[in-house]
């Protein structure tokens, strides 16, 4: 018999954890927010310059987004470790009650997208069992889970479940309020709180962070916000991924797939803007849409650097190794630094004034 929370009609969307988190504010609570929406109040605004021994990166989503919202949107956090025999039994549970369960993993729908995780793990050495998907139903006679993410809705048998889980085993459920009261004061909450983390949080504490950063990602160095787009600025595409093709083809092969899963600058950016168009609408604050146009501007120009890397890689090599040939990538970059930069300062303006 198959047994789902009838309140839940996930929508699609381009971040996981902003899509699965809303999914489950909207199911138990009613409120029909965008994805935009969910991101903005999670003050997901980020970027991150990735550096590695033998390639370079760019991030533009940050972990703290679940964090954030709970706090913004004043939800509770349940969060229970599970042994996989016991599994099943307790999803149901929650379930029955009417309780959307959030879990961790790999892609659990589709073959293909496992594939490509898989290939991003052993190309890359990154852990890529971070993709947030809501269970929100179940078939009892057939052991398998009614599971969504921003882009997938469908049955995962319990087996598969169990084969792509994230090792950490957990479940997460939240407690939400029937209601969001003042949700123009939680948009400015939100936007102050980016603003801090861009000004001044992103290295403290730095040793925690470095720890982070080479035991659990792998990677040497993660620069942030404003340090990594200084370094993006001035260091890529002019130092040890373009030492050598190998070096060069993982750099693009990360920026590809990361920038088409819907983390990169395009999407983020895109995000950030209908999140301030959105914003406007519950605070009257014209400043809003002047900030959203700025984003929407990042977005295009993310859009357009990326699609540079889309052409075949020998082709581009040539390019960026060749001290002539590589300066429209170097223009490019320095416009998508002064786009981000144009954007934050006015929404420190928001944020502060």
């Amino acid at each position: 018999m198959i047994k789902k929370i009838e309140s839940f009609k996930p929508f699609t969307g381009t971040l996981c954890i902003a899509t699965s988190l809303g999914n489950i504010v909207r199911s138990m609570a009613g409120a029909d927010y965008g994805e935009e929406m969910y991101y903005g109040l999670g003050s997901a605004l980020y970027f991150g310059y990735i550096v590695s021994d033998d390639m370079r990166a760019l991030g533009a989503s940050t972990d703290l987004l679940l964090d954030n919202l709970k706090d913004n949107l004043t939800l509770s956090k349940l969060e229970i470790k599970y042994e996989d025999e016991s599994v099943f039994e307790q999803v149901k549970g929650f379930v029955d009650e009417g309780v959307p369960v959030l879990v961790k993993g790999m892609h659990f729908h589709e073959e293909t997208d496992l594939k490509e995780d898989r290939i991003l793990m052993d190309r890359l050495d990154l852990p890529m069992n971070q993709h947030y998907t809501t269970i929100y139903g179940y078939d009892d006679k057939e052991k398998a889970f009614l599971m969504a993410d921003n882009i997938h809705n469908g049955m995962v048998p319990l087996e598969r479940f169990l084969r792509v889980r994230d090792s950490e085993r957990t479940l997460l459920m939240f407690l939400v309020p029937k209601s969001f009261e003042h949700m123009d004061y939680r948009v400015y909450g939100a936007i102050r709180k980016t603003m801090d983390y861009w000004y001044r949080m992103p290295n403290n504490p730095k040793p925690v962070a470095d720890f982070y950063t080479t035991q659990c990602l792998h990677l040497n160095t993660v620069y942030a916000t404003l340090d990594g787009l200084d370094k993006f600025k001035s260091e890529f595409l002019r130092g040890i991924e373009i030492e050598n093709f190998a070096n060069y083809s993982k750099t693009v092969f990360f920026l590809r797939i990361i920038s088409y899963r819907g983390t990169g600058g395009d999407m983020t950016r895109g995000l950030q803007g209908r999140f301030l168009k959105e914003a406007y609408k519950l605070t009257n604050d014209s400043r809003m849409l002047d900030v959203s146009k700025l984003y929407g501007t990042a977005a295009r120009e993310w859009r357009s650097f990326l699609k540079l890397f889309d052409k075949d890689e020998n082709e581009s090599f040539k390019e960026v190794t060749d001290p002539i040939l590589v300066k429209p990538y170097h223009e490019k970059i320095v416009k998508l630094y002064d786009c981000e930069m144009k954007a934050l300062e006015a929404l420190t303006k928001i944020a502060y004034e």
